[in-house]
């Protein structure tokens, strides 16, 4: 499994809340990831997206920890109570090269984000 993540309004958060709260948001992010995927290979691949790749997880388990590593980024509060956000896209290779899988992942990431931002009234 590949997951692809990017963190939603980190640019807002910078720009509003300052660069500290960013770099609380984004060391929030990373604790997470870290803690949830354990058992997986997880790096900042830059700015605010993300990447965790597992061989370790059945696709139904690598689904309910995405899951509840989304769940733990959204109960994280910042400075002001600002919440936090992130989408992901996670694609099993079935046959992929990696370099198709990341695309297929970060696809299937950017169709949450634009969901997200859909939902929330971002342009």
């Amino acid at each position: 499994m590949i997951m692809m993540a990017d963190m939603n309004g980190l640019k807002w958060i910078n720009d509003n809340l300052g660069h500290k709260a960013g770099d609380q948001a984004l060391a929030i992010v990373a604790h997470l990831l870290a803690k949830h995927f354990d058992r997986c290979h997880c790096y900042r691949i830059g700015g605010d997206e993300f990447c965790v790749l597992s061989e370790q997880y059945t696709e139904q388990e690598f689904t309910a920890v995405a899951e509840t590593f989304t769940q733990a980024v959204s109960a994280q509060k910042i400075a002001a109570g600002h919440a936090l956000s992130i989408s992901c896209g996670y694609v099993r290779q079935n046959g992929r090269t990696v370099d198709q899988t990341l695309v297929k992942a970060d696809s299937e990431m950017y169709e949450k984000k634009m969901a997200y931002r859909s939902q929330n009234g971002i342009g």
